[in-house]
C-alpha cells in the first residue's frame, strides 16, 4: 500500500470515530451496512445496498493535486477531501439507502432499468439522481439537533448539489420542479463541473439485498415513532418509510425460543460450567426454524398484493441462518407441484419460483395438506399470506397441529378460525380497497 493510500485510509478512521462520537446513529448504520475501499472510476463513492464503497484511489489523487477548475463558474476550487468531506460522504451513501431512492423513482414511472437509447427515460432517471442529491445533500447540509440547534454532518464536498432553494423539499417536490423549468440544460443537469464526481447511483436489483437492508434499518431506527435527534433521519422516517417495514424476525422469534428451551444435552457439558466447577448442559445443535408458508393465489388477489406478500417471503428467507422453509401456492386447492423447500443454500431461487392458480379461494385447503403431508413432524409455524376472503374467515371447524401465522392484506374484519393457535398481522397494500 503506497503512503498516499495510507493517508486515505487514516482519514476515512478518522472520520468514522468523528461520526460514533458526534452521530452515533449514523454510526450504528455504517457499521450494520459496512464500508469497503474500491476503484470505481472518477466517482468518490458508491453503494450496492450490501456495503458502501469509497474510491481511496481517487480520493488519494484529489488530495495530492487538490486545486481544481470548475468548469461551471470558471473558478479555481480546493477540493482537499478531509475527514468531515469523509463524513459527509459516508452519510450521503447511507441516505440513499434509507431514503429507497430507486423504489420511489417507479412511482413517478422512470423505471429502474433504463434501456440504453430510451432518450425519454434517461433524462427523466438523470433528473431524478439529481432530485434525490439535492434533497439528500440539503438534509445533510441542514441537520438540527433536537429543535433548534444546526449541527451539519461533515462538509459538503466542492461541486456536490446544494441549493438553498430546495431546502426542506423531498426529492419527489424537487423533481417535479425541474420538470417544470424548461431553461436547465439536460447535458448541464448535475453536472459539478469538476473532473470527478460525488458517487454514482446503482441499482440494488437483488430482492434478498433489499430484505437485509430493511433489517438492518429496522435493528437501528425502530419503529417510525421514535426519534432520533437528527433531523435527517428523523424526516425520513416521517415522510418516506412508509409503512413500516414488517419485522419477521421478532413476530417469528418466539417460536424458534421455544426451540432452544427443549435443545440441550447433558452429553457434552458447558466447557463454561466446568470451568467455574459446575456440570451444566450444552446446547445439542445450533438453533433452527421449520416452517411453512402457503400464498393465496386465489382470484380476489391483485398483482401489488400478490408482490407484496412475495416480498414478505423474500424477508422471512432472509432473517434467519438455519432454516427450513416449505412454500406453495394455494387458490381452491394446495398446488403441491409449487411446493419448494428452501434452505440458506438455496433461498436466492426465491426468484423462480413459479406461482399457480386457478382463480379458486379456499385456505382450509392448507390444513388438511398439512396433515397429510407432515405426518405428526409439523413444522414449528404456518404462516398464511392472505386476504382472508373465503371460507376460512370466521371459520368454526377447521383445526391445525401446529400454530399458524395470518398476514391478513387489506381486509380489516379478517376474523381467525375459532379451533386453531392463531396471530393475526394486518397488513396494507390498497388503502382504497376494502374500508382501510
Amino acid at each position: 500500500m503506497t503512503q498516499e493510500l495510507e493517508k486515505v485510509h487514516k482519514i476515512v478512521d478518522d472520520a468514522v470515530l468523528n461520526l460514533v462520537l458526534q452521530f452515533s446513529t449514523y454510526a450504528q448504520f455504517l457499521i450494520r451496512v459496512g464500508y469497503e475501499y474500491k476503484d470505481i472510476g472518477q466517482a468518490v463513492a458508491c453503494t450496492d445496498g450490501k456495503t458502501v464503497y469509497l474510491n481511496d484511489r481517487l480520493i488519494a489523487e484529489i488530495n495530492s493535486d487538490p486545486i481544481k477548475l470548475n468548469t461551471k463558474t470558471n473558478k479555481q476550487v480546493d477540493c482537499t477531501i478531509g475527514k468531515q468531506e469523509i463524513m459527509f460522504v459516508l452519510c450521503h451513501e447511507l441516505m440513499h439507502l434509507l431514503t429507497a431512492t430507486l423504489d420511489r423513482a417507479e412511482n413517478l414511472g422512470i423505471p429502474k432499468k433504463v434501456v440504453s437509447g430510451d432518450i425519454v427515460n434517461e433524462i427523466k432517471m438523470k433528473m431524478w439522481n439529481v432530485a434525490t442529491d439535492y434533497a439528500i445533500n440539503s438534509l445533510l447540509v441542514n441537520n438540527m439537533e433536537g429543535c433548534c440547534t444546526k449541527k451539519p454532518i461533515g462538509k459538503i464536498l466542492q461541486g456536490a448539489l446544494y441549493e438553498e432553494k430546495y431546502r426542506d423539499m423531498t426529492a419527489e417536490e424537487i423533481y417535479k420542479k425541474l420538470e417544470k423549468d424548461s431553461n436547465i440544460s439536460i447535458i448541464e443537469l448535475g453536472s459539478s463541473g469538476l473532473p470527478f464526481e460525488l458517487d454514482k447511483h446503482m441499482d440494488i436489483d437483488d430482492d434478498i439485498v433489499k430484505s437485509d437492508l430493511i433489517n438492518k434499518i429496522n435493528d437501528v431506527f425502530g419503529s417510525r415513532d421514535n426519534g432520533t435527534s437528527n433531523l435527517s433521519i428523523d424526516r425520513f422516517v416521517q415522510d418516506v418509510m412508509k409503512p413500516i417495514p414488517f419485522d419477521w424476525k421478532k413476530a417469528l422469534n418466539k417460536y424458534i425460543r421455544g426451540w432452544i428451551k427443549e435443545n440441550y444435552t447433558w452429553n457434552k457439558p458447558s466447557r463454561a460450567g466446568i470451568a467455574n466447577g459446575l456440570i451444566l448442559p450444552s446446547y445439542g445443535k445450533s438453533p433452527r426454524i421449520h416452517m411453512a408458508i402457503a400464498v393465496d393465489t386465489s382470484g380476489s388477489i391483485s398483482n401489488k398484493e400478490l408482490q407484496t406478500m412475495f416480498n414478505h417471503v423474500t424477508t422471512i428467507l432472509s432473517v434467519f441462518n438455519n432454516f427450513e422453509i416449505d412454500l406453495w401456492c394455494c387458490g381452491s386447492r394446495v398446488y403441491q407441484e409449487s411446493f419448494v423447500t428452501y434452505t440458506k443454500q438455496n433461498r436466492h431461487n426465491i426468484k423462480d419460483f413459479k406461482v399457480m392458480s386457478d382463480g379458486g379461494n379456499d385456505m382450509r385447503e392448507n390444513f388438511d395438506f398439512i396433515k397429510k403431508h407432515y405426518k405428526g413432524n409439523y413444522p414449528d409455524v404456518f404462516v398464511c399470506l392472505t386476504d382472508g376472503f373465503d371460507p376460512v374467515n370466521k371459520d368454526e371447524e377447521t383445526t391445525c397441529p401446529c400454530p399458524v401465522i395470518w398476514l391478513i392484506v387489506d381486509h380489516p374484519d379478517f376474523v381467525p378460525p375459532l379451533k386453531m393457535k392463531n396471530i393475526v398481522y394486518p397488513y396494507i397494500v390498497d388503502k382504497e380497497k376494502n374500508g382501510f
